[in-house]
């Protein structure tokens, strides 16, 4: 696939700098409703997803589990907010802000796409099983994650892409401050790795098309980090974000 796209405008922003938002708009008395914002597209147990996962030719269509679990067209968000699971509260306040102040449309991956999690169960569950009936097969088990994780990976990039700004936020829970050496920023997360490094591909490379890539889920005390490049990421303070006119 040809992905089309202007050049992402990217930004950091710390908790911090989103709290203090945030005040301001409890104080200012917003009403805001994330149900009538946000519709989840997909129940990850709809009978759409049964027929889908117990084809008939006995080989499951990725593309319509992609879209149905993953949907990436007909949208018209603006802003993609890049950040680790354990900020969700920071992420829904900035897109609280972005939509009410700014009047942008940001993404959130959690109130619009399906559990990556919840369908790979669904399908190790009628694919994956072990002969002993007890357990999963650790081939088969592999194999649909990186099924499932390409078709996450591709979705993510195809959402950047049409987004005009990327924000990450920078947190202790997204970047492993502990591991800082010389400068060089590491993250424990693959996804948010992976979100940046697209975000600062997109930034430079148009009309070009990209590979899917097999990702691995994390287990037991796994741990693997990667190096990540903020030095072209604008640097957001709350006074800086209510004066850019155009974001």
């Amino acid at each position: 696939m040809i992905f089309r796209f202007n050049p992402t405008k990217k930004y950091t922003i710390t908790p911090s700098v989103i709290n203090i938002l945030d005040k301001e708009l409890s104080a200012e008395r917003y009403q805001f409703n994330f149900n009538s914002e946000y519709t989840k597209t997909c129940n990850s147990f709809s009978a759409e997803l049964v027929r889908i996962l117990n084809p008939d030719n006995g080989i499951i269509d990725g593309d319509s589990l992609k879209k149905l679990i993953f949907p990436t067209g007909g949208w018209d968000f603006d802003v993609f907010i890049s950040h680790s699971h354990n900020n969700l509260v920071e992420a829904k306040k900035l897109a609280k802000y972005l939509i009410m102040k700014k009047h942008r449309h940001p993404f959130l991956d959690n109130y619009v796409w399906g559990s990556a999690d919840a369908l790979l169960k669904e399908i190790d569950n009628r694919y994956c099983i072990h002969s002993n009936g007890k357990s999963y097969d650790y081939d088969k088990r592999n194999f649909s994650t990186s099924h499932v994780h390409s078709m996450l990976s591709m979705a993510i990039f195809e959402m950047i892409a049409q987004c005009e700004s990327f924000i990450f936020i920078d947190s202790n829970e997204s970047i492993d401050y502990n591991q800082l050496k010389d400068d060089n920023i590491k993250t424990l997360s693959p996804w948010l790795h992976q979100e940046l490094q697209y975000a600062r591909m997109l930034s430079i490379v148009s009309n070009r098309p990209i590979n899917e890539q097999k990702m691995f889920a994390q287990g037991g005390k796994l741990q693997i980090n990667y190096g990540i490049n903020l030095d072209d990421f604008t640097r957001l303070t709350a006074t800086s974000l209510k004066s850019l006119q155009s974001l």
